[in-house]
């Protein structure tokens, strides 16, 4: 059950920003069947759950208050105070989501083993912090044996409430229909990992409407602002869906084109939960940062590229050259 290499799925190597594109017929001939994530969505019977990418907000008060209570302190000093603070915020905002959302079982995927173990240890403190409903709470690893790994996996299955935290062994090969739910607790730069990832959360399964992306929002009440490196997360995750998804790069199109920003969730796909700003403040910065992205990766093929210009019937270079410096050049 391999899901779907369209003609628009990139593949990237070297720099995120090396992107090397499937239309291009030269190297992989013609297209002979394309599925669009919508129409996998779609089609009956339905090959893909939908997804909603969910940022909730946790304060800078809310995460220092948090450690001095419990005890809190780094289990390793490369982490560094700023990764241990997001971690945790990825943490407290999946518990958030579980109380809002109808989300069961999730998965968190981290850059090391030692920070999947260090949030599966967190949520007991979360326990104890807050009145959320107590969950379980697993982690595996690529160095844990495959008999064993298959073990953990089954039971977290089989929970009602729970979370297996992973560190780069559960990105492929691994179908559970049950998961509905994944966190990215780690900046994540690869957007083939990223692709990857959400996978686990779009099984089909009776019962299950969407599946969720949390990221986490980090809100600083006495400055008024959200933390910037949240906004670069939050761009790579959305700029790595979009490599699949062409849903998210049309909507960010119309929002530029038209300049007008309507409500993030459009179509489902996003929703942010806050309780201390607007959403439209969150959402227009989000919609500048993300769009600011995806326009250089949004480049036409040669051919509709050629087609449109031709269709201006320009008679020479000094007409091109005042038609590309004008703001009607899409």
């Amino acid at each position: 059950n391999r899901v779907f290499m369209t003609a628009t799925q990139r593949f990237y190597s070297g720099s995120n920003e090396d992107i090397m594109s499937m239309d291009d017929i030269d190297i992989y001939g013609d297209v002979f069947a394309e599925m669009s994530f919508k129409e996998a969505i779609e089609t009956e019977p339905q090959l893909l759950t939908d997804y909603k990418v969910v940022t909730i907000e946790v304060t800078k008060n809310e995460i220092a208050s948090f450690i001095k209570e419990n005890h809190l302190v780094s289990i390793d000093e490369r982490w560094g105070t700023e990764t241990e603070s997001r971690s945790l915020a990825s943490m407290i905002a999946l518990r958030k989501a579980m109380n809002k959302l109808p989300i069961h079982n999730a998965v968190s995927f981290h850059s090391s083993i030692a920070k999947a173990k260090r949030c599966k240890e967190i949520q007991s403190y979360i326990d104890t912090r807050y009145s959320f409903e107590p969950i379980d709470t697993f982690t595996v690893s690529g160095k844990i044996p495959t008999t064993r790994r298959n073990q953990i996996v089954k039971e977290f299955a089989n929970s009602d409430k729970s979370l297996i935290t992973n560190s780069k062994c559960l990105t492929e090969g691994v179908d559970v229909p049950k998961i509905d739910c994944i966190v990215f607790s780690d900046p994540r730069k690869s957007q083939v990992d990223i692709v990857q990832a959400l996978g686990r959360a779009l099984r089909v399964k009776e019962g299950k409407e969407f599946g969720y992306v949390i990221i986490p929002v980090i809100y600083d009440e006495e400055t008024n602002e959200i933390d910037n490196k949240n906004f670069s997360e939050i761009v790579s995750i959305v700029r790595g869906l979009s490599s699949n998804d062409r849903r998210i790069i049309d909507y960010f199109k119309m929002v530029s084109e038209t300049k007008k920003s309507e409500y993030f969730a459009t179509n489902g796909l996003f929703e942010v939960v806050s309780e201390y700003i607007a959403e439209d403040e969150i959402v227009n910065k989000i919609e500048i940062k993300i769009w600011e992205k995806l326009a250089k990766a949004e480049f036409m093929t040669f051919k509709t590229a050629r087609d449109f210009v031709r269709s201006l019937k320009l008679n020479n270079l000094k007409e091109w050259q005042k038609f590309a410096a004008s703001i009607k050049r899409p």
